[in-house]
């Protein structure tokens, strides 16, 4: 009879254990997937070896040049991309483009709005520059374009510090 009692004690025992080690496993399941993580800690994978960057298509629209642009990750970059939990992207126009644009500072911070993330491990980037004077011919554009205009690119953390930059970016005139 006593074998009985201590039996039953395992199984309810036995029983116990399993319904609470289920219930941590679907609490595991049911939370989030994606660990967030901060981009200091994956700044040394920013490099040629995890980046391929096409050259930026410049597009003459009204007064303004909307850029383009549009980076590729390895596919282990792109995944700690989208895990991280805040980063910004700061753009260095050349100084022939700055010199006709209306900006204040060769540096423009590209906001959230204007960062994407595309198919096929892609980072679309758009912004546009605004012109001080109303663009009436696209040749004075296109001598410019022709001459090998290029952009920085610096990707920096939420407290606005440089993690990684790019220089020598080429650009395209689309119209």
């Amino acid at each position: 009879m006593k074998n009985w009692y201590l039996l039953v004690i395992f199984f309810l025992v036995t029983i116990c254990l399993g319904a609470f080690l289920l219930q941590k496993r679907e609490d595991s399941y049911n939370g989030d997937y994606h660990k967030t993580i901060a981009i200091d800690d994956i700044k040394n994978m920013f490099s040629t070896n995890n980046i391929s960057i096409d050259p930026a298509s410049v597009d003459v629209v009204g007064t303004q040049l909307e850029f383009n642009l549009s980076l590729s990750f390895s596919p282990i970059l792109y995944r700690q991309m989208t895990d991280v939990e805040q980063f910004g992207l700061k753009v260095d126009l050349p100084n022939e483009v700055f010199q006709l644009s209306s900006l204040k500072n060769r540096s423009m911070l590209i906001p959230s709005e204007h960062i994407a993330y595309g198919s096929g491990h892609a980072l679309e980037i758009s912004f546009t520059v605004q012109m001080k004077k109303p663009i009436q011919n696209h040749q004075e554009f296109e001598k410019l374009f022709q001459n090998g205009i290029e952009l920085g690119l610096t990707f920096t953390n939420a407290q606005n510090e440089a993690i990684a930059s790019f220089d020598h970016i080429e650009t395209s005139l689309v119209s």
